[in-house]
């Protein structure tokens, strides 16, 4: 200042004051506001003490106010930061707070996947991160976890797997994954470690309950079942009571006859007089007697039948998928709810022979086979009710090999689902039947074990009024790969085969010439009847095993497998004869 031993100053900052020693406030003053975030917050004053020599500004030069403007200025920036760190240290004591109550771990990585970041809980069950790989601070283990998705995630996407941490007594929990840029456009892998502990003990409860729920829906019925043979063993078991008295005295007789020498005096044996069986009623026992017994021998097949459908239905879940047997649970699971069925619908199945066994829970795959054939013979009994139709309806459960997936089918010819509750029939509550007669949940847990629980896919195909078909896929070896939010479950494509008007002549192909058709591994187009390849349009990619669409590339199918398209699609424009595709 021009007369710094007559100058005092003071700052006033949110209703604080701070001022020199010797601040005096007089008529001779300069003042420069301090905002902070666009916010008036105080103000800078400069007072000189004494009358001095006019300038531009009273006593002041308009340097001396440029220069108390320039510190306001950054008096306030100054302030601004500090409140921002403030801010940013508080917002990181709650997020740590928060991850320390939910046993919840956070990780950022760079993508050679050293470490940048973790919480402070996690630091402090294990250890100091600095210069250490995630997967060998996390799990100890010298190269990265195979299901890591660190090479193929997005930025933006959000990849999300279920695992155990070994380290916390393998304790259960989902990783969420993501990428992301800072500040200097550096990419960064945010993991975000959820723990599973109260969720997987809520869904035991829940699996536990349901499974109680549904022995306690098959109970009438299974007594039913039993019922019926039950009563015909014992009528046959009374028949054969005295059918064996009567073969009693017959032999009596026989003794009595044989003693004599086949003299008698005249008189009526003792045998004939009690009532003898004649020689029609020995040739009845001898024809029905072992009807009664394979009859008998057949009823306790059914019965024990039965028994081992519930043993294996009511068994306790290990949580731990071991190979099953679809085909044999399928067979299991009908027996169990014949009495849910057999009023409505005939079942017929499709089972292919020597399916591969699938890697899965038994107990939760016998629920996703109980939850469609019922919801199937509702759907048919739903058509006779709306419909008057006299006639039992068909549910037809088939399963077969496709690919990497062993695919169930379960079709009805029942009432059909509206196209506008086709995207819902997932949601956990959704139904349509009246209040007391569906809680919704049926399909919802359908799909929660075949996707969540089993990495597989289930789609629906349906008509109103003419049935509905569930498909369901289940991988055939234990998927490795993470399931990620961001991907959509895609419908492996149906067998397409000509119908209707043949194709004429031996050479000619199906689709115009610029079109691709698939090709088999050994560079061989794939083709139907008559060897015309089938192809589809350039606009519809053409599907991988894994789902993924080629984009121009061609499909390569299994040698001796069909061809496949896409759901709904011809297999080739207008001006050639299309595949269609059958049901």
């Amino acid at each position: 200042w021009q007369y710094p031993e007559a100058a005092c100053a003071r700052l006033v900052l949110d209703q604080q004051v701070f001022a020199t020693d010797n601040f005096e406030e007089t008529i001779w003053k300069l003042a420069a506001p301090i905002w902070v975030a666009g916010e008036l917050a105080g103000a800078l004053e400069l007072c000189y003490r004494r009358p001095l020599p006019e300038a531009d500004i009273g006593p002041f030069l308009k340097e001396e106010k440029a220069l108390l403007e320039l510190l306001a200025d950054h008096l306030g920036h100054i302030i601004e930061h500090l409140q921002a760190q403030e801010h940013i240290r508080e917002l990181k004591h709650q997020i740590e707070f928060v991850l320390a109550a939910t046993r919840t771990r956070l990780a950022i990585t760079d993508m050679e996947r050293n470490l940048l970041y973790v919480d402070p809980g996690t630091e402090r069950l294990y250890g100091d991160p600095k210069g250490r790989k995630c997967y060998e601070y996390f799990v100890g283990a010298n190269e990265p976890c195979p299901t890591c998705p660190l090479g193929t995630i997005a930025d933006g996407e959000v990849v999300t797997q279920e695992a155990t941490l070994p380290k916390e007594n393998h304790r259960p929990v989902q990783v969420i994954t993501t990428a992301f840029r800072n500040e200097k456009g550096q990419r960064r892998i945010a993991n975000v470690v959820m723990d599973l502990t109260e969720r997987k003990r809520l869904e035991a409860e829940l699996a536990h309950s349901q499974k109680l729920e549904a022995i306690g829906r098959l109970a009438t019925g299974i007594a039913h079942e039993i019922n019926t043979p039950a009563q015909y063993i014992r009528s046959n078991l009374q028949f054969l009571q005295e059918a064996f008295r009567d073969l009693e005295k017959a032999a009596q007789c026989s003794g009595e006859v044989f003693r004599s020498g086949g003299k008698t005096t005249g008189k009526p044996l003792p045998s004939e007089a009690a009532g003898a069986p004649s020689a029609e009623d020995i040739q009845y026992f001898c024809e029905e007697i072992p009807k009664a017994l394979e009859q008998s021998v057949r009823g306790i097949d059914e019965i024990a039948t039965i028994v081992r459908a519930m043993r294996q239905f009511a068994q306790p879940a290990t949580g731990t998928k071991e190979p099953v047997d679809l085909n044999a649970l399928i067979q299991s699971t009908l027996t169990l709810c014949r009495n849910e069925w057999k009023y409505a619908a005939e079942v017929v199945t499709d089972l292919a022979p020597q399916l591969p066994p699938v890697p899965g829970i038994a107990h939760d795959l016998h629920q996703v086979v109980l939850h469609l054939v019922v919801n199937a013979a509702q759907a048919i009994q739903e058509a006779q009710q709306k419909y008057g139709r006299q006639t039992k309806g068909t549910i037809t459960v088939s399963t077969r090999l496709a690919g990497p997936w062993v695919e169930m089918r379960v079709a009805d010819n029942g009432v059909g689902i509206p196209p506008e509750n086709l995207s819902k029939i997932f949601d956990p509550f959704f139904t349509t039947r009246p209040v007391g007669q569906g809680r919704g949940q049926g399909l919802s847990i359908v799909r929660s074990i075949v996707v969540g629980g089993h990495g597989g896919q289930i789609d629906v195909e349906s008509q109103p009024g003419q049935g509905s078909t569930f498909i369901v896929r289940l991988p055939v070896e234990a998927s490795s790969a993470p399931l990620s939010l961001s991907q959509k479950a895609t419908s492996p494509p149906l067998h397409a085969e000509f119908v209707g008007q043949n194709v004429p002549g031996q050479a000619q192909s199906a689709c115009p010439p610029d079109h691709q058709p698939p090709y088999m591994p050994d560079g061989q187009p794939a083709s139907v009847p008559h060897g015309q390849p089938v192809c589809q349009s350039n606009s519809q990619p053409d599907y991988l095993p894994d789902g993924r669409a080629a984009h121009g590339q061609p499909a390569c199918l299994p040698t001796g497998q069909p061809a496949y398209l896409t759901q709904g699609q011809p297999a080739c424009p207008a001006e050639g004869q299309p595949a269609y595709l059958t049901q």
